[in-house]
């Protein structure tokens, strides 16, 4: 008798055989058959099968978040370089594609070069293949050396530039005072950087000048911030809260917006119209206070902490993010919300969409950091070797084991049963406490019991930053400095990412000669150079023939008027003279170099002249 693992395998490979006669029908069935055993080959069979039932991909645009100004060279580059590349590099803010599992094959750039009466004529095939749309690009793209240039250029990012130096010093990781499990459940400088949180900057501020050594007794402080949709789009501050260690409230404070509110997001946020109407706090207060009571040696705790960081503008060396070092599913990718950590391993319910508080969410995800200190560092991290399984196991048979005992003692007491143990949302009168300058702290509150009421605030924002908190400590670690790189613009040869790249790693280089730039020796790229070829149409001809062997083809083409100005009338802008060999041309060598792309292709075509400069995008379908 087969076992289990064998059971579970073939009862999948069924399944699998089963939805791939549904996608493929009886003829795909019985080449699965001829796989046998071999789950791979059937798996991606099954995948193929899924992908080419998928719609067809196509290009969005997304042109408002450029704010108004024209895509050039730059954006270009960006498009073309992360089709190729992926994720590796800057994905481009200005479009994006769909379906998202639907990946590019490849990706066709054609320049053209010609005269400002072909630049956006009308051309049978190109009207029909990009439906007559196109976008106006600013004029810097005629400039085919920088254009060029750009696409030869990979731009390395702030962060890329800040990780890479972390990999090779080691200098931002600051030095613990003693080894403890606060110092280990500690993000790592790296793991700053790979997850996105706001390092020092220009605009994003330190929350201290210098930090002194983690120890076992470095106290813990957890922040939350609630945001609003502004005029600008975004979302940005308007009530943070800051417990301690202790469950003590050092503030809760709404922040008025540099910009006007549009949208309150009252279901998550709790934030109202009424109670934002006499807010003076601005977030600069804020920063003020936070750099003012946090010791040098603050351990800040919160779950995605790297939002509230980024809502605040601020950077702090010492993160306990609970997000990441709870770990429930196994998956390094994935995040238990707080929501269910709370429910999990505290047993309480919070966020149940009948009243919100952010301090509720500092104490939460405060309580859960002691916990994890407490318990150890494998607690909660199925990465560590912890059981879910064995955990909730254990859970409920204390649960019951609890729950006998209480209904052995209402037994004997013949008391009535006690109602769910989870704290009413309910209006209760509030307790006003004032700063000993008069102003009112805190924030009213409707939910029993909650942390922001058993201790409240005692100062307000304003007279925390006058009144910093004493430090004795020997701050010397200059956390700024440590992350700082050098900021000017840092572009790496695109065929350093090529051999990395998940895509086709051959590009052909199609370009005319460069003046003030040189293509790089690669054995990735392929040079196809216009003048190498008696004319432009062998030079295109020799392009398709190989076009499917690479992942990127950049096509450099140039049109000269054949038409002579006494050769008749004025021509408006657009309009072509009948019979034009120019035009035809232009149409039937485009449309030449279409034809040859594979299914799934990006092209690009970007017509320029010194007047004017047009770009046209579709993926091939």
């Amino acid at each position: 008798m087969s076992s289990s693992k064998d059971r579970r395998l073939q009862n999948r490979q069924r399944k699998q055989v089963a939805e791939l006669f549904l996608l493929q029908g009886k003829e795909q069935i019985e080449e699965a058959i001829d796989v046998g055993v071999d789950e791979k080959a059937l798996r991606m069979k099954l995948k193929d099968a899924r992908m080419e039932k998928l719609p067809d991909a196509q290009i969005c645009l997304t042109l408002g978040k450029l704010g108004g100004t024209y895509i050039s060279h730059e954006e270009i580059g960006d498009l073309v370089q992360f089709t190729v590349i992926g994720p590796a590099v800057k994905r481009p803010r200005w479009c994006y594609f769909r379906p998202k599992p639907r990946i590019v094959t490849q990706t066709i750039l054609i320049r053209v070069e010609s005269t400002l009466d072909y630049v956006g004529a009308s051309y049978p095939y190109l009207d029909s293949f990009f439906d007559k749309q196109h976008i106006l690009t600013h004029n810097e793209v005629f400039n085919r050396e920088d254009f060029w240039n750009r696409l030869l250029n990979v731009p390395v990012s702030l962060q890329e530039q800040i990780r890479e130096k972390l990999l090779q010093f080691r200098s931002a990781d600051p030095e613990i005072g003693s080894v403890s499990l606060k110092s280990e459940l500690l993000l790592s400088s790296v793991e700053l950087v790979d997850y996105d949180y706001p390092l020092p900057s220009q605009e994003i501020i330190a929350t201290k000048e210098k930090y002194a050594p983690i120890t076992a007794s470095s106290p813990l402080f957890s922040v939350d911030c609630e945001m609003c949709i502004t005029t600008s789009g975004g979302h940005e501050l308007t009530r943070v809260s800051l417990v301690q260690e202790d469950g003590a409230v050092v503030f809760d404070t709404l922040v008025k917006p540099p910009r006007e509110i549009t949208d309150y997001l009252t279901k998550f946020s709790g934030i109202t119209e009424e109670m934002m109407k006499d807010v003076t706090v601005t977030l600069q207060d804020v920063q003020n206070a936070i750099r003012a009571v946090l010791p040098s040696d603050a351990i800040l705790i919160g779950h995605s902490l790297e939002f509230d960081l980024k809502a605040l503008s601020m950077s702090h060396p010492y993160i306990f993010d609970i997000g990441r070092r709870f770990n429930v599913s196994g998956s390094l990718k994935a995040r238990t919300s707080l929501k269910n950590l709370v429910d999990l391993f505290l047993e309480e319910n919070i966020q149940d969409g009948k009243g919100h508080c952010s301090v509720e969410d500092s104490w939460a995800a405060l309580r859960l950091a002691k916990l994890k200190i407490e318990k150890g560092l494998v607690f909660g991290s199925s990465v560590y070797g912890w059981n879910y399984d064995e955990y909730i196991r254990e859970l409920r048979k204390k649960q019951n084991e609890s729950k006998q005992k209480e209904d052995d003692a209402q037994v004997l007491s013949s008391s009535p049963p006690q109602g769910p143990s989870f704290p009413k949302k309910i209006k209760l009168e509030q307790m006003t406490t004032h700063c000993v300058c008069g102003a009112r702290v805190g924030l009213d509150c409707i939910l029993e019991g909650c942390q922001c009421q058993i201790c409240p605030p005692a100062k307000c924002i304003l007279c925390l930053a006058k009144n910093p908190v004493p430090d004795s400590l020997e701050a010397n670690f200059d956390w700024s400095k440590a992350v700082r790189v050098d900021k000017a613009a840092t572009f790496r040869p695109l065929p350093y990412y090529l051999g990395n790249s998940k895509a086709k790693n051959k590009v052909m280089w199609g370009a005319r000669t460069l003046e003030k730039s040189e293509v790089p020796e690669s054995k990735y790229i392929v040079q196809r150079k216009p003048s190498d070829f008696k004319d432009q149409q062998d030079y295109i001809e020799e392009v398709c023939m190989d076009m499917l062997d690479f992942g990127l083809c950049l096509v450099d083409l140039k049109y000269e008027d054949d038409v002579s100005p006494e050769d008749g009338v004025e021509k408006e802008e657009g309009e072509l003279p009948q019979n034009s060999i120019i035009s035809q041309s232009i149409d039937q060598q485009i449309e030449q170099l279409i034809r040859a792309a594979a299914k799934h292709s990006l092209i690009i075509v970007v017509m320029s002249c010194p007047e004017k400069t047009i770009c046209y995008l579709r993926v091939k379908t």
